[in-house]
């Protein structure tokens, strides 16, 4: 029953993650797009990319605690396999990305357009760390399913 639960919770945990960063993503490029509107228009995207980094946390922090009970109901099994040591290194990679590069990122960028004199040669920077951001994300997201699905050895 504990193993189904963290399941459950565990594929929830990837759904909001997945979902969460595909629409940081689209709210930034839509962002991007229109960077040189005036800046009361630039403000209303303000609370998504202030609210989705959340959401990106919460269920990397989900994702984390059912694994954990999933791996507690088999004993532990899997911690000295490849695959699932391979999954962890990318997981706190991913972890330490959004930490380390895309919370001060987005933080500056939510500085610089909340202010009255936006600085277009920093937003063209904080746009280019982004990308890079999203690419390591996606990179990492798409190298953790194919560890999970095929159990590389």
């Amino acid at each position: 029953m504990f193993f189904q639960l963290g399941l459950f919770f565990h594929i929830m945990g990837v759904i909001a993650l997945s979902g969460s960063t595909i629409s940081n993503m689209v709210v930034q490029n839509i962002f991007w797009k229109n960077v040189d509107e005036p800046a009361e228009f630039r403000k209303k995207f303000i609370p998504m990319m202030v609210a989705l980094p959340i959401v990106i946390v919460v269920s990397m922090i989900l994702q984390l605690l059912s694994g954990l009970i999933m791996l507690s109901t088999v004993q532990w099994a899997f911690v000295n396999q490849r695959w699932f040591i391979i999954k962890i290194i990318l997981y706190v990679i991913g972890f330490l990305n959004g930490i380390f590069i895309a919370k001060p990122t987005n933080k500056k960028i939510v500085q610089e357009v909340s202010s009255s004199n936006t600085d277009k040669k920093l937003l063209a920077a904080l746009k280019k760390k982004m990308t890079l951001f999203h690419f390591v994300q996606y990179t990492l997201l798409i190298l953790l399913i194919v560890m999970a699905i095929f159990k590389v050895r």
